[in-house]
């Protein structure tokens, strides 16, 4: 297994990894090393080794460390010119951390270090980004991280939009109720079209995409999810634009 090791000023380090456990659980070979205002850098770097040697099972240890370029940075690039077979990567936040924590038990060194750059980027999103489609039903991350933040008591399905329509028109929802969020009005187009019935889309918010206009002070559209929503229209399907329960139900 791939040691890790969270480096950061104050205690960030501590705090990434403690909400890492929240979701996931105890973690084996993962540590932390917070950099306190007295501290230099032979301290920090002396605290970090001992932390590799910690969590170091041959096969590697990825430094994660806040920001480039600072003493966290520094100490452990120092090390890692000395040592072997570790990485550090600036930048540490939770998503990138969760998604090495999870894929850590199949993938080697190296793929986790793609993996963890690639998490850093691809999971800057804004909340109509996070929200559920085919993409993000296939998303192991996204799904835990929906299902973390639902309220309490509240049963969370993240699914293809095809297993939308054919849990919604099984027998077994009768007497439930049932709240779909989808992550663009194409996705609602599609549901209905797959099948689902629906009177009603609420377009409850739409942040900006590339290539979107401003509708109104919470709806940005792009063409295509203009004619999805027309094509919604031509099925009698009802639009409205509500943030919150009380806003007007009036048409949209």
């Amino acid at each position: 297994m791939v040691g890790i090791v969270i480096i950061s000023h104050g205690d960030m380090a501590d705090g990434i990894l403690d909400a890492v456990r929240i979701i996931m659980g105890e973690q084996e070979r993962i540590t932390t090393v917070n950099l306190r205002e007295m501290d230099s850098v032979e301290s920090l770097m002396d605290r970090i080794s001992e932390a590799i040697d910690e969590v170091n099972t041959g096969n590697g240890v990825l430094l994660m460390v806040d920001l480039f370029g600072a003493s966290p940075f520094n100490a452990s690039a120092r090390l890692a010119l000395t040592r072997g077979n570790i990485e550090v990567i600036a930048g540490v936040s939770l998503p990138m951390l969760f998604e090495v924590v999870i894929q850590r038990g199949n993938k080697n060194f190296n793929q986790l270090v793609e993996i963890a750059l690639e998490a850093g980027t691809s999971d800057i999103k804004t909340l109509s980004d996070t929200l559920t489609n085919d993409k993000v039903a296939a998303d192991p991350l996204q799904v835990t991280l929906l299902k973390a933040v639902a309220p309490i008591g509240a049963k969370v399905s993240v699914l293809s939009i095809k297993g939308y329509v054919e849990y919604c028109n099984s027998l077994e929802t009768d007497n439930e109720n049932i709240l779909i969020i989808a992550k663009f009005p194409e996705d609602g187009l599609a549901l209905v079209e797959k099948g689902l019935k629906m009177s009603v889309l609420n377009l409850g918010n739409q942040a900006f995409v590339r290539g979107s206009k401003k509708i109104s002070n919470t709806v940005f559209l792009t063409e295509s999810g203009v004619k999805a929503l027309k094509k919604l229209h031509e099925k009698s399907i009802r639009i409205t634009c509500r943030m919150m329960p009380s806003d007007s139900e009036n048409d949209y």
